[in-house]
Protein backbone atom coordinates (compact mmCIF):
# COMPACT_ATOMS: atom_id res chain seq x y z
CA UNK A 1 0.00 0.00 0.00
CA UNK A 2 2.48 2.20 1.01
CA UNK A 3 4.59 1.94 -2.27
CA UNK A 4 0.94 2.50 -4.37
CA UNK A 5 1.04 5.36 -2.33
CA UNK A 6 4.68 6.68 -2.67
CA UNK A 7 4.60 5.58 -6.72
CA UNK A 8 1.40 8.02 -7.07
CA UNK A 9 3.18 10.75 -5.58
CA UNK A 10 5.87 10.60 -7.87
CA UNK A 11 3.58 10.43 -10.02
CA UNK A 12 1.94 13.60 -9.51
CA UNK A 13 5.21 15.31 -8.68
CA UNK A 14 6.56 14.77 -12.58
CA UNK A 15 3.00 15.64 -13.99
CA UNK A 16 2.82 18.78 -11.99
CA UNK A 17 6.48 19.35 -13.19
CA UNK A 18 5.92 19.03 -16.68
CA UNK A 19 2.82 21.15 -16.58
CA UNK A 20 4.71 24.21 -14.81
CA UNK A 21 7.49 23.92 -17.55
CA UNK A 22 4.67 24.11 -20.57
CA UNK A 23 2.48 26.37 -18.53
CA UNK A 24 6.35 28.51 -18.58
CA UNK A 25 6.76 28.31 -22.34
CA UNK A 26 3.14 29.24 -22.88
CA UNK A 27 3.48 32.04 -20.71
CA UNK A 28 6.46 33.21 -22.24
CA UNK A 29 4.72 32.84 -26.14
CA UNK A 30 1.58 35.53 -24.14
CA UNK A 31 4.12 37.38 -23.45
CA UNK A 32 5.84 37.86 -26.81
CA UNK A 33 2.24 38.38 -27.98
CA UNK A 34 1.94 41.02 -25.91
CA UNK A 35 4.57 42.65 -27.04
CA UNK A 36 4.28 42.24 -30.86
CA UNK A 37 0.82 43.39 -30.67
CA UNK A 38 1.74 46.53 -28.77
CA UNK A 39 4.93 47.53 -30.45
CA UNK A 40 4.32 46.09 -34.22
CA UNK A 41 4.66 49.25 -36.36
CA UNK A 42 5.07 51.60 -33.32
CA UNK A 43 7.26 53.49 -31.40
CA UNK A 44 10.36 50.90 -30.06
CA UNK A 45 9.74 49.09 -26.56
CA UNK A 46 12.02 50.25 -23.41
CA UNK A 47 15.26 48.81 -23.04
CA UNK A 48 14.20 47.67 -19.62
CA UNK A 49 11.12 45.34 -21.39
CA UNK A 50 13.39 43.89 -23.99
CA UNK A 51 15.89 42.72 -20.81
CA UNK A 52 12.56 41.16 -19.40
CA UNK A 53 13.08 38.67 -22.39
CA UNK A 54 16.40 38.16 -22.81
CA UNK A 55 17.72 37.48 -19.37
CA UNK A 56 14.37 35.28 -18.72
CA UNK A 57 15.68 31.77 -18.27
CA UNK A 58 13.73 30.38 -21.05
CA UNK A 59 15.68 32.57 -23.11
CA UNK A 60 18.43 29.98 -24.20
CA UNK A 61 15.81 27.32 -25.30
CA UNK A 62 13.39 29.98 -27.43
CA UNK A 63 16.92 32.17 -28.56
CA UNK A 64 15.21 32.71 -31.68
CA UNK A 65 11.83 33.08 -31.42
CA UNK A 66 12.53 35.91 -28.57
CA UNK A 67 15.18 37.59 -31.10
CA UNK A 68 12.93 37.44 -33.76
CA UNK A 69 9.54 39.00 -32.08
CA UNK A 70 11.97 41.41 -30.62
CA UNK A 71 13.72 42.67 -33.94
CA UNK A 72 10.20 42.97 -35.33
CA UNK A 73 9.23 45.57 -32.83
CA UNK A 74 12.55 47.10 -33.45
CA UNK A 75 12.54 50.57 -35.97
CA UNK A 76 16.48 49.76 -36.39
CA UNK A 77 15.81 46.01 -37.21
CA UNK A 78 17.70 43.40 -39.47
CA UNK A 79 15.38 41.68 -40.52
CA UNK A 80 16.38 41.37 -43.91
CA UNK A 81 19.66 39.88 -43.02
CA UNK A 82 20.35 36.07 -43.21
CA UNK A 83 19.05 35.04 -39.86
CA UNK A 84 15.34 36.13 -39.93
CA UNK A 85 14.83 35.24 -43.46
CA UNK A 86 16.13 31.74 -43.43
CA UNK A 87 13.22 29.44 -43.26
CA UNK A 88 13.27 28.87 -39.53
CA UNK A 89 11.80 24.85 -37.82
CA UNK A 90 8.39 23.77 -37.97
CA UNK A 91 8.12 24.27 -34.40
CA UNK A 92 9.05 28.07 -34.48
CA UNK A 93 6.88 28.32 -37.53
CA UNK A 94 4.13 27.37 -35.39
CA UNK A 95 4.65 29.01 -32.51
CA UNK A 96 4.54 32.32 -34.77
CA UNK A 97 1.36 31.71 -36.28
CA UNK A 98 0.12 31.09 -32.89
CA UNK A 99 1.62 34.84 -31.90
CA UNK A 100 0.69 36.41 -35.03
CA UNK A 101 -2.89 35.35 -34.62
CA UNK A 102 -3.41 36.19 -31.04
CA UNK A 103 -1.56 39.31 -31.59
CA UNK A 104 -5.07 40.79 -33.21
CA UNK A 105 -6.90 40.43 -30.19
CA UNK A 106 -4.73 40.56 -27.44
CA UNK A 107 -6.00 42.41 -24.46
CA UNK A 108 -9.59 41.71 -25.46
CA UNK A 109 -9.43 38.53 -23.37
CA UNK A 110 -8.26 37.31 -20.19
CA UNK A 111 -4.68 36.30 -19.48
CA UNK A 112 -6.46 32.72 -18.38
CA UNK A 113 -8.81 32.76 -21.64
CA UNK A 114 -6.23 33.74 -23.98
CA UNK A 115 -3.55 30.79 -22.56
CA UNK A 116 -6.15 28.51 -23.17
CA UNK A 117 -6.37 29.93 -26.79
CA UNK A 118 -2.84 30.25 -27.34
CA UNK A 119 -2.13 26.39 -26.48
CA UNK A 120 -5.18 25.40 -28.72
CA UNK A 121 -3.41 27.50 -31.41
CA UNK A 122 -0.38 26.23 -31.34
CA UNK A 123 -1.65 21.98 -30.71
CA UNK A 124 -3.36 23.00 -33.94
CA UNK A 125 -2.37 21.31 -37.26
CA UNK A 126 -1.99 23.74 -39.42
CA UNK A 127 -0.60 23.68 -43.45
CA UNK A 128 3.21 24.19 -43.62
CA UNK A 129 2.55 26.34 -46.61
CA UNK A 130 -0.27 28.43 -44.20
CA UNK A 131 2.94 28.53 -41.10
CA UNK A 132 5.47 29.71 -44.17
CA UNK A 133 3.29 32.46 -45.79
CA UNK A 134 2.63 33.77 -42.50
CA UNK A 135 6.54 33.71 -41.06
CA UNK A 136 7.09 35.88 -44.39
CA UNK A 137 4.09 37.67 -43.77
CA UNK A 138 5.65 39.25 -40.61
CA UNK A 139 8.87 39.67 -41.67
CA UNK A 140 8.22 42.03 -44.46
CA UNK A 141 5.77 44.07 -42.88
CA UNK A 142 7.50 44.94 -40.51
CA UNK A 143 10.31 46.58 -42.93
CA UNK A 144 9.64 50.87 -42.83
CA UNK A 145 6.59 52.23 -41.07
CA UNK A 146 5.60 55.71 -39.33
CA UNK A 147 8.27 56.21 -37.40
CA UNK A 148 10.96 54.47 -39.37
CA UNK A 149 10.54 55.28 -43.19
CA UNK A 150 12.29 53.09 -45.25
CA UNK A 151 15.90 53.69 -45.99
CA UNK A 152 16.98 53.11 -50.01
CA UNK A 153 20.57 52.49 -48.05
CA UNK A 154 18.89 49.72 -46.45
CA UNK A 155 17.50 47.81 -49.27
CA UNK A 156 20.32 49.09 -51.82
CA UNK A 157 22.71 46.64 -53.54
CA UNK A 158 21.14 43.68 -52.06
CA UNK A 159 20.82 39.98 -53.01
CA UNK A 160 18.40 37.33 -52.47
CA UNK A 161 19.59 34.18 -52.83
CA UNK A 162 16.98 31.83 -52.47
CA UNK A 163 18.41 28.62 -52.42
CA UNK A 164 20.55 29.93 -49.45
CA UNK A 165 17.28 30.82 -47.21
CA UNK A 166 16.75 26.63 -45.98
CA UNK A 167 13.62 26.35 -48.67
CA UNK A 168 12.95 23.44 -49.82
CA UNK A 169 10.98 23.53 -53.00
CA UNK A 170 9.29 26.33 -55.81
CA UNK A 171 6.15 26.90 -53.58
CA UNK A 172 8.70 28.27 -50.59
CA UNK A 173 10.81 30.13 -53.22
CA UNK A 174 7.47 31.13 -54.46
CA UNK A 175 5.93 32.22 -50.81
CA UNK A 176 8.82 34.09 -50.42
CA UNK A 177 9.39 35.71 -53.97
CA UNK A 178 5.55 37.06 -53.43
CA UNK A 179 6.15 38.40 -50.14
CA UNK A 180 9.16 40.29 -51.11
CA UNK A 181 6.78 41.65 -53.65
CA UNK A 182 4.20 42.34 -52.06
CA UNK A 183 6.24 44.20 -49.91
CA UNK A 184 8.01 46.14 -52.88
CA UNK A 185 3.94 46.98 -53.79
CA UNK A 186 3.53 48.41 -50.62
CA UNK A 187 6.16 51.15 -50.83
CA UNK A 188 5.88 51.66 -54.59
CA UNK A 189 2.29 50.95 -55.88
CA UNK A 190 0.05 52.61 -53.39
CA UNK A 191 1.37 55.71 -53.18
CA UNK A 192 1.64 55.79 -56.95
CA UNK A 193 -1.89 54.93 -57.40
CA UNK A 194 -3.42 57.75 -55.70
CA UNK A 195 -5.30 61.03 -57.01
CA UNK A 196 -1.90 63.30 -56.14
CA UNK A 197 0.48 61.59 -58.40
CA UNK A 198 3.44 64.44 -59.32
CA UNK A 199 6.47 64.38 -60.40
CA UNK A 200 8.56 63.80 -56.86
CA UNK A 201 5.97 60.86 -56.53
CA UNK A 202 7.48 59.45 -59.89
CA UNK A 203 11.07 60.00 -59.34
CA UNK A 204 10.83 58.55 -55.61
CA UNK A 205 8.98 55.31 -56.98
CA UNK A 206 11.19 54.63 -60.07
CA UNK A 207 14.19 55.19 -57.32
CA UNK A 208 12.96 52.43 -55.50
CA UNK A 209 12.27 50.39 -57.62
CA UNK A 210 15.56 50.98 -59.22
CA UNK A 211 17.11 49.82 -55.84
CA UNK A 212 15.30 46.35 -55.20
CA UNK A 213 17.02 43.66 -54.29
CA UNK A 214 17.91 41.25 -56.65
CA UNK A 215 16.69 38.11 -56.26
CA UNK A 216 19.46 35.15 -57.76
CA UNK A 217 21.68 37.79 -58.26
CA UNK A 218 18.82 38.95 -61.03
CA UNK A 219 16.58 41.96 -61.31
CA UNK A 220 13.24 41.01 -59.14
CA UNK A 221 11.20 40.66 -62.61
CA UNK A 222 12.80 38.29 -63.94
CA UNK A 223 11.47 35.41 -61.09
CA UNK A 224 8.71 33.86 -62.57
CA UNK A 225 9.22 30.04 -61.21
CA UNK A 226 5.51 29.75 -60.08
CA UNK A 227 4.73 26.36 -60.61
CA UNK A 228 3.80 26.01 -57.31
CA UNK A 229 0.93 24.26 -54.60
CA UNK A 230 -1.95 26.50 -54.16
CA UNK A 231 -3.59 27.13 -51.01
CA UNK A 232 -6.45 29.05 -49.32
CA UNK A 233 -5.78 32.25 -47.57
CA UNK A 234 -6.85 32.22 -44.15
CA UNK A 235 -8.05 35.68 -44.60
CA UNK A 236 -9.57 35.98 -47.59
CA UNK A 237 -11.84 33.59 -50.50
CA UNK A 238 -9.33 33.74 -52.85
CA UNK A 239 -5.88 31.33 -52.61
CA UNK A 240 -2.60 32.81 -52.15
CA UNK A 241 -1.24 32.38 -55.52
CA UNK A 242 -3.82 34.38 -57.02
CA UNK A 243 -4.12 37.13 -54.58
CA UNK A 244 -0.24 37.47 -54.65
CA UNK A 245 0.00 37.12 -58.28
CA UNK A 246 -2.43 40.43 -58.89
CA UNK A 247 -0.55 41.97 -56.64
CA UNK A 248 2.89 41.25 -58.38
CA UNK A 249 0.69 42.32 -61.65
CA UNK A 250 0.41 45.96 -60.10
CA UNK A 251 3.99 46.17 -59.22
CA UNK A 252 5.32 45.57 -62.75
CA UNK A 253 2.66 47.64 -64.13
CA UNK A 254 3.65 50.49 -61.88
CA UNK A 255 7.23 50.21 -63.22
CA UNK A 256 6.02 50.38 -66.54
CA UNK A 257 4.56 53.30 -66.22
CA UNK A 258 7.81 54.99 -64.42
CA UNK A 259 9.94 53.70 -67.07
CA UNK A 260 7.28 55.15 -70.12
CA UNK A 261 7.65 58.41 -68.13
CA UNK A 262 11.25 58.85 -67.80
CA UNK A 263 11.77 57.00 -71.28
CA UNK A 264 13.86 54.22 -70.10
CA UNK A 265 12.70 52.19 -72.98
CA UNK A 266 15.28 49.58 -72.37
CA UNK A 267 14.13 48.38 -69.12
CA UNK A 268 10.27 48.46 -70.28
CA UNK A 269 11.42 46.72 -73.12
CA UNK A 270 13.81 44.19 -70.64
CA UNK A 271 10.77 44.13 -68.40
CA UNK A 272 8.05 42.89 -71.16
CA UNK A 273 10.66 40.50 -72.44
CA UNK A 274 11.35 38.64 -69.30
CA UNK A 275 8.96 39.08 -66.71
CA UNK A 276 5.67 37.29 -66.57
CA UNK A 277 3.33 39.44 -68.55
CA UNK A 278 3.76 37.75 -71.20
CA UNK A 279 3.72 34.11 -70.21
CA UNK A 280 0.55 32.29 -71.20
CA UNK A 281 0.73 30.15 -67.68
CA UNK A 282 -0.24 33.48 -65.75
CA UNK A 283 -2.52 35.25 -68.04
CA UNK A 284 -5.52 34.21 -65.69
CA UNK A 285 -3.81 36.09 -62.65
CA UNK A 286 -2.83 38.97 -64.68
CA UNK A 287 -6.06 39.53 -66.72
CA UNK A 288 -6.47 43.35 -65.22
CA UNK A 289 -2.75 44.60 -66.29
CA UNK A 290 -2.67 47.31 -68.48
CA UNK A 291 0.21 47.62 -70.67
CA UNK A 292 0.89 51.35 -70.08
CA UNK A 293 2.35 53.67 -73.63
CA UNK A 294 2.17 57.08 -71.71
CA UNK A 295 1.79 58.17 -67.92
CA UNK A 296 -0.54 61.21 -66.84
CA UNK A 297 0.84 62.72 -64.00
CA UNK A 298 -0.32 66.22 -62.31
Amino acid sequence: MNRILVLLIVFISISFNLLGQIDSKYELIYELTKLHSKYNMSKDPSDSLIDKFTSNSLYKDNQFLVDFIIETVSSKNNILSRKFLSKPNLQILNELYAINQLSYFAGSCSKEKTLIILEDNIRRKVDKYVLLENYYSICFSNLGNIYNPLDLSDIANKNFNLDSLGLENDTEKAIFFLHYARWCNIFVCLAYNTSLVNETILKDSFEYLNSYPTINNKKYFYYKNFDMENFPLIISDVSFKEYYLQLYGQLLTTHLKCCRHFNDNKTYKEIMDSSIINVADYRLYLENIIIPDTVRVN
